[in-house]
């Protein structure tokens, strides 16, 4: 069993406002388990990160679940060239479709 990583969820809105919440880090499976805020920003959402409590490290979340870190893939692109790619660490999201 993963020992949980402490952090923070961070969302960043059009308006300017960001929104930050205790969170932590399942690193075998990338979900992200953050605590609800009653903040009600006036923008749209612009994007969201999980920040490592006293690292500094980040990690992207995911802009179709919500609720899962991004991680790095190798994807076959044009012709036989690998790519590097951010997919959602969650098998069943649907961005995998």
């Amino acid at each position: 069993m993963s020992k949980k990583i402490k952090g923070y969820f961070i969302s960043r809105w059009d308006d300017g406002s960001q929104i930050q919440t205790i969170a932590t880090l399942n690193p075998a499976t990338g979900e992200v388990r953050a605590r609800y805020s009653s903040a009600c920003p006036s923008g749209s959402l612009v994007g969201e990160t999980f920040e490592v409590e006293g690292s500094g490290e980040s990690f992207e979340i995911c802009p179709d679940c919500h609720e899962y870190i991004m991680k790095t893939e190798m994807q076959e692109g044009v012709g036989k060239q690998l790519e590097e790619v951010l997919v959602c660490s969650n098998p069943d999201c649907d961005s995998h479709e």
